[in-house]
């Protein structure tokens, strides 16, 4: 039996006819691979449990808050699900059984999609430990060549918390020392108070901090680059 590839998009379709269209569709299209049903007002998933043969789903953009229904989908390898209602970690395991499933979409920040579970501290590591096998989420790659500087951002936002409460690098050029020619004035050293001292002795540590990670993630890039031009070649 020869085997066709098979891509349906139902981007802004006509929503008079809504899931009824949708459910006689898709049982008349078990071999489809890829399927886009973004921006709809879909709200469950059961319809897609026999499109056993899905590689790629983009279903953002809906009202979906929960994946349930995605577990039959075992060739699933990549699911955009940006723009929903999707909250915790726990709406997310239907798709934990999947083995092919290697990119993971929750967040986009380029169309301005996300979902509530985005707003957790603790999204990535719960995602991460969920689903142990992902090398993409978000766009951003998680495992194998490349994945260094993720894992260096992540550590430079975990230490920078830690460290400033949260709170931007502050500017490493103190602003009396900005351009003033010297022949006007002379500025005189201000006698600093203890409060003072404590605070330039934390605004000298974050300094300190900015440049170590700076230098650190500069290291970490190449060292990526180098490994992935590496692999090119071969």
């Amino acid at each position: 039996m020869q085997h066709f590839t098979v891509t349906i998009s139902l981007t802004y379709p006509v929503r008079r006819e809504g899931k009824a269209y949708a459910c006689s569709l898709f049982g008349c299209c078990l071999g489809l691979e890829r399927l886009d049903l973004s921006f709809n007002d879909i709200n469950q998933l059961q319809a897609l449990s026999p499109l056993v043969n899905l590689l790629t789903l983009d279903v953002s953009a809906n009202r979906i808050a929960s994946l349930n229904g995605m577990q039959a989908l075992d060739k699933l390898e990549k699911l955009n699900a940006a723009g929903n209602l999707l909250g915790s970690a726990e709406v997310i395991k239907p798709v934990s059984s999947l083995p092919h499933l290697r990119s993971l979409r929750l967040h986009d920040s380029l169309k301005e999609l996300s979902n509530p579970f985005y707003m957790r501290q603790s999204y990535k590591t719960e995602l991460l430990k969920l689903l142990p096998n992902l090398r993409e989420l978000d766009g951003e790659v998680v495992k194998g060549p490349g994945s260094e500087v993720f894992k260096l951002m992540a550590d430079m936002e975990r230490e920078l918390g830690h460290n400033s409460a949260n709170q931007e690098c502050p500017d490493p050029i103190p602003s009396h020392s900005l351009a003033v020619p010297a022949e006007m004035f002379t500025v005189k050293p201000r006698e600093l108070s203890n409060g003072d001292k404590l605070i330039e002795e934390e605004y000298n540590k974050s300094v300190e901090l900015c440049a170590a990670l700076s230098e650190r993630s500069t290291k970490l890039i190449a060292q990526a680059e180098k490994k992935l031009k590496a692999q090119e070649k071969v």
